[in-house]
């Protein structure tokens, strides 16, 4: 990646270390301190490190940038006719896979979280919760809005319950 700057070149990598290191110090300072809402910031104090901070509050990082661009997706979806419904079948499967993919591989343990593969992988799912949304809004019993979220739940949250267990054995 290239900047402004003299020499032009930027170090992701280490720049996501940067961040992650001043994330987990802001999350390792005195408790009573810091405050996390489950609607807010549902993960536990290991993983604060994933949330953004506003003032003494935590925030999950995934959920700020999920929610706000599903919503705009749902409404844009359902104030004009621009979405391939027709391509629903592949785009709602396909779009999250590597966003449930990067869980999946973080869970097992094969790879470490990062926060700006997280961002990255979160756009597309974002867009994918948005149109299945509009399809759930315009019909509470679509098949393919249920088949997606009981699909994709379960492989998570087995995923989440293997990961605790494999911990928690060590």
């Amino acid at each position: 990646m290239t900047t402004d700057e003299p020499g032009g070149e930027v170090d992701l990598e280490a720049l996501d270390r940067r961040i992650a290191a001043w994330q987990a110090a802001r999350a390792a300072e005195d408790a009573a301190s810091v405050r996390a809402p489950v609607w807010l910031a549902h993960h536990h104090a290991g993983h604060h490190d994933r949330c953004w901070r506003a003032g003494r509050t935590l925030v999950c990082r995934r959920c700020t940038l999920l929610w706000p661009l599903a919503f705009v997706v749902m409404g844009a979806v359902l104030a004009g006719d621009w979405w391939p419904a027709s391509a629903d079948p592949w785009l709602l499967v396909l779009l999250p896979l590597p966003g449930v993919i990067e869980f999946l591989l973080e869970h097992a343990e094969v790879v470490r979280y990062r926060a700006s593969r997280q961002l990255l992988l979160t756009v597309p799912v974002a867009v994918a919760i948005g149109r299945l949304l509009a399809r759930y809004l315009d019909d509470h019993g679509d098949g393919l809005f249920w088949a997606v979220v009981w699909g994709y739940a379960t492989v998570m949250f087995l995923a989440t319950v293997l990961g605790n267990r494999r911990r928690a054995a060590r």
